[in-house]
């Protein structure tokens, strides 16, 4: 099981607050680079066991009652689109009507991406001659269907 009480999420506690939309609550957790961090570092079925343990909870917490939505939003960054259908199925105590519109929402608005690293060598320019200096740069770079 994941352990949220480690990682700091005030940001999203504070947009939960304040949020008078779901899609501005949506807006502000894909912001937030502590969900980001989450979605990285654990799986797709590690993020929607949390989800279905945290929507089973009582609410008596303001951290308990964002809580699904950062899983949420976090399970959307990793971008495993069968988890994310079976989002479907999780409905938590508070605001789950926000919850099923946002579930719906990232459905609707999912493109499957494929991220690969390419390590690619650099070259020093002096003048107008290039030198290869052995070095290599990694970059990531994300592909998108249209």
């Amino acid at each position: 099981m994941i352990d949220l009480d480690k990682t700091d999420f005030n940001s999203a506690s504070s947009a939960y607050l304040v949020a008078n939309t779901p899609l501005f609550l949506l807006r502000k957790l894909r912001e937030d680079p502590n969900i980001g961090e989450l979605a990285r570092s654990v799986t797709s079925e590690q993020l929607f066991d949390a989800l279905k343990y945290a929507a089973q909870k009582d609410a008596n917490t303001l951290a308990d009652r964002v809580r699904p939505f950062i899983l949420l939003v976090a399970l959307a960054i990793k971008g495993d689109i069968n988890r994310l259908r079976e989002t479907t199925g999780v409905r938590p105590p508070i605001r789950a009507d926000w919850f099923d519109y946002l579930c719906r929402v990232l459905i609707e608005t999912h493109r499957p991406t494929m991220r690969s690293t390419i390590k690619l060598a650099t070259a020093k320019l002096h003048g107008t001659s290039a030198s290869n200096s052995g070095a290599t740069e990694v970059v990531e770079i994300s592909l998108s269907k249209l």
